[in-house]
């Protein structure tokens, strides 16, 4: 049976969660200092106030969208929905942070709201199994569509799975080495950017903020930091997150051995499956992670008001 996109979310929380989580209806609000657009933004699950003839599987027409269409959508625009948009914007407002909402959706959305353009392959996307609650989250991308919250540009990403299996052998180039830790070492911690920038002590916060986490750290001869990831363990699903391969040691296939290294330490450790998240127009590691056995399960995007 395929997890539902709620379900994955709510894992995924556990294994990059933020100081501040407040519930609201069944939605999440996140704040941790600022540091990455996750842990800063509204999870945005169901649709607040919804009735289960609403949120029923079905897909909003990708022509006309019109509430003659889907009659179900203007039981739910007031007051619930409503009332959670400003529940948003004042959580926000308080911490000085913008507002913002991520929303998962299927990933091959249709008009209105197929989001921004991808280049994850087209054949990838073909004949996805639709988790149950992928009309749900699809009517309520629409209707925070029509209340004027619109998608940020750049910041859609894709969720992809993988059930762990035979990882292989784990071949570096020679003259490298691989190690893996439970914390994160300053050089390793030095190695990784965010948008291009250091990450500051909040983002070192979160970096341990699952239940267990697995630093690996792949060094050159010279003791140089070569690449770096984190794997974290929650809800017995481990999570990929910060793998990045530093210039001047790209394209040796450092970034696939360590998905294979964390595999083995998925597999020791009792995880059913594996997650991660690629940005909607990183091609590169689209390649990677699409031939090591991950498939597209979901899309997110964050929405900020127009």
């Amino acid at each position: 049976m395929t997890t539902s996109i709620a379900d994955l979310e709510r894992i995924a929380l556990g294994h990059w969660r933020p100081s501040t989580c407040e519930p609201l209806d069944t939605w999440v609000l996140r704040a941790h200092h600022g540091f990455t657009g996750r842990a800063n933004s509204a999870l945005a699950l169901g649709i607040p106030g919804a009735t289960p003839a609403v949120a029923a599987p079905g897909r909003v027409p990708s022509s006309s969208p019109d509430s003659a269409l889907d009659p179900g959508l203007d039981q739910v625009r007031e007051p619930a929905l409503t009332r959670a948009l400003d529940r948003v914007g004042a959580f926000y407002a308080r911490r000085g942070l913008p507002a913002r909402i991520a929303v998962p959706v299927p990933a091959d959305c249709p008009a209105p709201v197929a989001g921004p353009p991808s280049t994850m392959p087209a054949e990838a996307l073909a004949h996805l199994p639709e988790p149950e609650d992928a009309g749900e989250q699809l009517r309520l991308r629409y209707l925070l569509d029509r209340a004027g919250w619109l998608p940020t540009a750049g910041t859609s990403a894709f969720t992809m799975t993988l059930a762990p299996g035979n990882p292989g052998d784990c071949d570096l180039p020679p003259g490298y080495g691989l190690r893996g830790t439970p914390t994160p070492s300053p050089a390793r911690v030095d190695a990784h950017r965010h948008l291009g920038a250091p990450v500051p002590p909040a983002g070192r916060a979160l970096m341990v903020s699952a239940p267990r986490q697995h630093f690996l750290t792949v060094t050159a001869a010279d003791g140089a930091t070569a690449a770096v990831a984190r794997a974290s363990l929650s809800g017995g699903w481990v999570g990929i997150t910060a793998v990045e391969v530093l210039r001047g040691h790209r394209r040796q296939g450092l970034a696939r051995a360590l998905l294979t290294a964390i595999t083995v330490w998925a597999l020791a450790a009792g995880a059913r499956r594996l997650f991660l998240q690629t940005t909607l127009d990183n091609t590169p590691s689209h390649r990677l992670y699409l031939s090591s056995g991950f498939r597209v399960h979901h899309r997110y995007d964050y929405l900020s008001p127009s």
